[in-house]
């Protein structure tokens, strides 16, 4: 049953989440404890942009580790949902607010306080990442900045980009222009002006004035320090560093991260490691968001997580001893 928190974000932000802990635990007893973490945009605490795009992922895989045993907590990002009224009205402001180092701090702070909580095993809190998300899980424990690193005692990487960020909205792009009927030329033209956009931003932390509108609303100017720290970010180098054990879960029916390019670099790069087990999972006819799909181009995100993913789920945590 979820309950209502609010915990300390970066530079004193307060942030609205959901606590969910397994019922009827024996009493002195203390269980294991996931954090979940969305994936990109104004994605709520659920997985869900409402109106118009309900996963309910991160609600149905908290719900699933309670029947396991295992508590989790869940959050609004900072300025978005529960969170609205923090939000900066003036571009200078927000443009602070919305860094990604912050989004980290405020995910390093979510999970300090999960741990702390009374009935939490504080030496098993992990961190289930979803997309973004899961970038943010890599960054938790193996990022540079110190003050937001924190040692998850597992990982689960969901959907997670296995390249950098540019690399993976390149291919998202030309995926997007086939669909569309863009004429190849068109297409290739777009591409370029977008690598050139990213090359720029990465450089100057500045958005390139005079972007064709078909590409301008993929680099708003408030976030343009978020996108130049995530831009820069290596998953392949995170990842290589990362402790513990990790659970690999990709759909191959994923257009946005893809299992070939993205999944299995990122599974490469996390069975060389020396300390911690690895699990690779490329759920067959699974979407971005895990649910069961008829092909790349439906890109499913409703109704329940796909069987074989709550499966995969289930038999790593039984692995890792955090539950029967």
């Amino acid at each position: 049953m979820d309950q209502e928190i609010v915990f300390i974000g970066t530079n004193g932000v307060r942030i609205a989440g959901s606590l969910m802990l397994p019922a009827g635990p024996v009493e002195g007893t203390k269980v294991p404890a996931m954090l979940i973490v969305q994936g990109s945009g104004p994605t709520d605490r659920n997985g869900n942009q409402p109106p118009g795009h309900i996963t309910d992922l991160e609600k149905q895989i908290a719900e699933k580790l309670a029947s396991l045993g295992i508590a989790s907590l869940r959050y609004d990002k900072r300025g978005m949902h529960a969170n609205a009224a923090d939000m900066p009205k003036n571009v200078a402001a927000l443009t602070q607010f919305a860094r990604w180092d912050f989004q980290v701090g405020d995910a390093a702070a979510a999970w300090r306080f999960l741990g702390a909580q009374t009935g939490i095993d504080s030496g098993r809190v992990g961190v289930f990442g979803h997309s973004e998300g899961g970038m943010i899980a890599l960054e938790l424990a193996a990022g540079a900045d110190e003050t937001h690193r924190v040692r998850p005692a597992a990982i689960v990487l969901a959907a997670t980009p296995g390249r950098p960020l540019g690399a993976v909205l390149r291919d998202q792009l030309e995926i997007l222009g086939r669909r569309q009927g863009a004429p190849d030329d068109i297409n290739q033209k777009l591409l370029a002006i977008s690598d050139g956009a990213i090359e720029h931003i990465k450089a100057t932390g500045e958005i390139p004035t005079g972007l064709p509108p078909g590409i301008a609303p993929l680099y708003p100017a408030y976030l343009r320090l978020f996108l130049q720290s995530l831009f820069k970010l290596d998953p392949i180098a995170l990842a290589q560093r990362v402790e513990g054990p990790v659970l690999l879960l990709n759909g191959d029916r994923d257009p946005q991260v893809l299992s070939m390019q993205d999944a299995e670099p990122l599974a490469k790069a996390l069975k060389l490691r020396a300390p911690g087990s690895t699990s690779i999972n490329i759920i067959a006819g699974a979407s971005h968001a895990l649910k069961p799909s008829a092909n790349m181009d439906e890109n499913n995100h409703a109704g329940p997580v796909a069987p074989e993913a709550m499966r995969a789920l289930t038999t790593w945590l039984q692995e890792i001893g955090w539950t029967r």
